[in-house]
């Protein structure tokens, strides 16, 4: 937007240079023929024309309708309503001739003016009318008006039609007195310059056309100086901003119409202090990244002698030219918002010459910001801070923060239709931080266009809590939760209905838990308002397994009654050394079943009526952990005859269809997978259902050559007698081509009627631990009490030479690993416990392990605790 400003006066008069017709030994300084002017475009913007006010629709056309220059063919044109003013400044003293002619058609009503002013800011107020000529269609004369309310003769004259004709007014400034000319006849003599309200100077010539009907038409404007002209002053000293950087632009006119203008130079001086001297003849000046804030610049020029002249211009370097002509219009000038509607009209706004805001504002159909009016407001509290034009019009939104100057702002937020057509936004606000709010419309608006409504704002404290999520540490146990930024003035953190942390402060989007148990946990991330007295309670759920470190970890879907197959399968697993992580739920709830320690994922879906059923999510993590090289066991009633079909059952190596059984799975026999895993040797094993009245319903499963992990399956258990049906069992083993091997079967570990640590170590061993049938026992712990002290040592020398029972674990008694049990191992043995001596070799004395070397020692019976 630009901005002008009078030398030498603080007044603004939106125009262009006027031209005068020089007077007898004047010196003519400024001359208009229009011819510089494209024909059907405004005159105001052009030279130094302009609208009066600025207004728009009062434009006037430059055309070549007539033209009275001689070789030219352009004048204005001024139909009805039409005014334009050209304004000129630091006229204050010395005598001057304003001339023009005039040309209006016969047979019209009209009604026309040449005015000339002593006061005009072009803002809406600051008037003060000189001198007036009207010319009247209706009574055919031309008249001298005497609007300064002073002194002086005013007589009347005729119109002169279909010709162009002078109109003339020479003003004397210090003696405050002007003549008025039509036609060479004088209609003003010694009229009064300025009264009561007035000042000595001349700062505008307005041409103005009534409403009555009739076109009349202006040409060759001018203005020379009179006698003893001095030290001419600047015609105009326009100033504009760059929003963006702070630059600053100046270009001036000067009244000076001499070779080599002011004869000294002219220095542009910022706040009082010279920023540099240019040449004479100088009509621009940039200053760069000029400071922020209010700017007064000076142009003066030295005409040599002592006499000088001054012309002056305010900006504020705020990212827009200010003062704007309409309160809002621009950045500079915002209107302040409140809390709640705040009313907007863009009808009289223009389009601001800021870029389109950067953010990212995709999907949204964000438009050009046509006619965009700004406000500012400032958070009272740290919240969230909601802006909205819902329910109006079709409008572009834009947020920036600034630390009080337009030409600083940051961009926050941006939307254009989040609400039909309308615009809707919200973002964390800080408490004391003014943001600036840009609405415009989505579209260049059209005649009649509805650009009223009303812009909403909201401080939501408890706007909500979004995005929360809660994750494990799969090597510490430590949960990571975090979510959206929010509103609210603090935050507590509970687990299980423990507090963890309280008021955590405005903007946290995250807290840690660190080492949390083990086990199944509710989090609640509670949000406080303390100015409204709310709290928002957002819950997540997060299963834990134990830190990793883990070989295997059960995964408890059922609910035991009077089978607790999970316990028993732990107590087994742990008697061979193995370290276990027992944990509730499904597959689905862990985060950590692809951690590196972890080898084999034991699910227990139990059975009917206390099974839990595999759900999709359970599926899709059984898969990922199976393709990541882990080893599944899956046990359940229900999985595969009843239960839906999640991705697990694609890598189960089981036929589809199965049937759902029934609850005559009592007595089982294992078979010969051919794939490593040889149960044959265990028949006639009694099962034990979890609920023998109600049913186990023991699903009926049979090997697949489907699955996407190649055809290699094959049954390894089926109810003795093969009740089911030749090839139909209840437990198959799938040797896959890639990733963990899989074993599944329908019916509960814990109700194994056999030996269940011996069951348990033949499963490991196809699932990728100890080979199937391979002893392990605690090296030293002769008398497979579970310790190692002085009585293994009595007991094997008591073996040795006085009859003593024998080793039943060989292995134990080989202290020394040497793959013979003698004297050598007491002796060993001893200097471990009461010497200093090395150790036991591994597994060593403390936990169960098989033998890591081979030895033809007979086959250990370790019956120890392990």
């Amino acid at each position: 937007m630009r901005i002008r400003f009078l030398p030498t006066l603080t007044a603004v008069c939106l125009g262009m240079a006027f031209f005068f017709t020089p007077a007898l030994h004047a010196q003519l300084l400024d001359f208009d023929d229009f011819e510089s002017y494209a024909v059907g475009s405004g005159i105001a913007g052009q030279g130094s024309w302009d609208t009066w006010d600025g207004a728009a629709g009062v434009d006037s056309d430059v055309v070549d309708t007539y033209n009275s220059t001689p070789g030219g063919d352009r004048c204005i044109e001024l139909t009805p309503n039409d005014d334009v003013v050209r304004l000129f400044g630091g006229l204050t003293s010395g005598a001057f001739s304003f001339t023009s002619n005039v040309y209006i058609p016969a047979g019209q009503q009209g009604d026309y003016y040449f005015i000339l002013m002593n006061t005009y800011d072009g803002s809406g107020s600051g008037y003060d009318w000189s001198g007036q000529i009207h010319m009247s269609d209706g009574t055919g004369l031309v008249s001298g008006d005497n609007v300064s309310g002073g002194g002086g003769t005013f007589t009347d004259t005729p119109i002169v039609y279909d010709a162009w004709t002078e109109v003339r007014v020479d003003v004397d400034l210090d003696a405050n007195l002007y003549q008025a000319f039509f036609n060479g006849n004088q209609i003003v003599v010694n009229g009064t310059w300025f009264g009561a309200g007035g000042q000595q100077a001349m700062e505008c010539l307005d041409l103005y056309n009534t409403g009555n009907p009739g076109i009349f038409y202006y040409d060759d404007v001018q203005i020379s100086c009179v006698g003893a002209c001095g030290c001419l002053p600047f015609d105009a000293f326009n100033c504009n901003i760059d929003c963006t950087t702070n630059d600053v632009t100046m270009d001036w006119t000067s009244f000076l119409n001499v070779p080599g203008g002011y004869a000294d130079g002219i220095q542009v001086l910022r706040n009082g202090v010279v920023l540099d001297t240019l040449p004479g003849d100088a009509t621009t000046y940039d200053d760069l990244n000029a400071p922020l804030g209010l700017n007064v610049y000076e142009l003066i020029g030295d005409c040599g002698g002592g006499s000088t002249t001054t012309a002056m211009c305010s900006v504020a370097c705020t990212g827009g030219p200010c003062p704007p002509p309409i309160a809002g219009d621009e950045c500079c000038d915002a209107f302040p918002a409140v809390s709640g509607a705040n009313a907007f009209n863009l009808e009289p706004m223009t389009d601001s010459p800021d870029p389109v805001v950067g953010l990212n504002c995709t999907g949204t159909f964000l438009g050009g910001f046509f006619s965009d009016m700004w406000f500012t407001y400032t958070a009272d509290t740290n919240s969230f801070l909601r802006i909205s034009t819902c329910n109006t019009i079709d409008t572009d939104l834009a947020i920036y923060e600034s630390s009080g100057a337009c030409g600083t702002k940051i961009d926050v937020a941006c939307n254009g239709d989040s609400c039909g057509v309308s615009s809707d936004l919200n973002f964390s606000c800080t408490a004391g931080t003014t943001y600036i709010v840009r609405l415009g419309s989505w579209d260049d608006p059209q005649a009649g266009a509805i650009l009223t409504g009303d812009l909403i704002i909201e401080e939501l404290c408890d706007f909500g809590l979004t995005g929360v999520i809660g994750v494990v540490d799969c090597g510490t146990g430590d949960v990571a939760l975090s979510w959206n930024p929010a509103g609210f003035s603090n935050y507590d953190i509970i687990r299980d209905g423990v507090v963890l942390a309280s008021s955590l402060p405005f903007g946290t989007t995250s807290y840690n838990d660190v080492a949390a148990p083990p086990g199944p946990h509710t989090y609640e991330i509670v949000g406080n308002c303390t100015t409204q007295g709310t709290s928002v309670v957002t819950e997540v759920n997060v299963n834990v397994q134990g830190g990793g470190g883990y070989s295997d970890v059960i995964i408890v879907g059922e609910t035991p009654s009077g089978i607790d197959s999970a316990a028993a399968l732990q107590t087994a697993l742990e008697a061979m050394g193995l370290v276990v992580d027992v944990l509730p739920g499904g597959p689905g709830d862990l985060a950590c079943l692809t951690d590196d320690s972890l080898e084999r994922i034991w699910y227990m879906g139990g059975t009917y009526p206390n099974a839990r059923a595999m759900t999709a999510a359970d599926g899709v993590a059984l898969l990922i952990a199976q393709s990541a090289g882990k080893h599944l066991y899956v046990e359940g009633g229900d999985i595969w005859g009843f239960d839906p079909a999640t991705d697990f059952n694609s890598i189960d190596g089981i036929a589809d269809g199965v049937a759902d059984g029934a609850d005559n799975y009592l007595i089982m026999d294992g078979l010969d997978s051919g794939y490593g895993l040889d149960l044959s040797d265990l028949q006639d094993i009694a099962y034990n259902q979890d609920q023998v009245a109600a049913l186990d319903w023991t699903d009926e499963i049979q090997p697949g050559t489907l699955d996407s992990l190649g055809p290699n399956s094959a049954l390894v258990w089926e109810p003795d007698g093969q009740i089911f049906g030749v090839g139909i069992g209840a437990g198959v083993y799938y040797n896959t081509d890639s990733g963990g091997k899989v074993l599944s079967q329908s019916w509960e570990f814990g109700g194994f009627g056999g030996d269940q640590n011996d069951l348990a170590m033949r499963y490991v061993g196809a699932l990728g631990g100890v080979p199937s049938g391979e002893p392990v026992f605690k090296r030293g712990d002769k008398n497979m009490d579970g310790s190692f002290n002085i009585a293994d040592e009595i007991y094997l020398l008591a073996a040795l030479f006085s009859g003593g029972a024998q080793c039943l674990c060989p292995d134990s008694c080989d202290e020394n690993d040497d793959g013979s049990v003698n004297i050598a191992d007491a002796i060993f043995g001893l200097a471990a416990l009461f010497s200093g001596g090395a150790s036991p070799p591994d597994p060593g004395p403390n936990s169960c392990g098989e033998d890591p070397t081979a030895d033809s020692l007979p086959t250990c019976e370790y019956t120890g605790a392990c």
